[in-house]
């Protein structure tokens, strides 16, 4: 576990991150899993050849359609509408929408 490697208890963990981030340890990953995801699409020239599908299976997701949704809920887009813009535009890069509140948005 994280609190192992850091030679603290869970409780403090989760402390920090939310005093830190606004948001608890599974939003934090899981906000870091769609972002590593976008970061990925929009760099077509890097990785271009990679299906999405692949993508979203390295950054966590084991279920497509969940992928999807959030990929959606956080940047507007689909992942494909996101690689085509970034293809079109290598300069692209989607700008999130704020952070929820500290009980709304992303659901782990």
């Amino acid at each position: 576990m994280l609190a192992d490697e850091m030679a603290t208890n869970e409780t403090d963990v989760e402390k920090a991150v939310r005093d830190g981030a606004g948001m608890t340890v599974s939003e934090y990953i899981h906000s870091f899993r769609i972002d590593h995801a976008e970061y990925l699409l929009s760099n077509p020239a890097d990785n271009n050849n990679i299906k999405i599908s692949k993508i979203a299976n390295v950054c966590g997701f084991s279920n497509r359609m969940s992928f999807y949704r959030d990929f959606v809920a956080r940047y507007g887009v689909t992942p494909s509408e996101c690689r085509r813009k970034a293809m079109i535009d290598l300069s692209y890069e989607l700008t999130p929408p704020p952070a929820p509140s500290k009980r709304g948005g992303i659901e782990s």
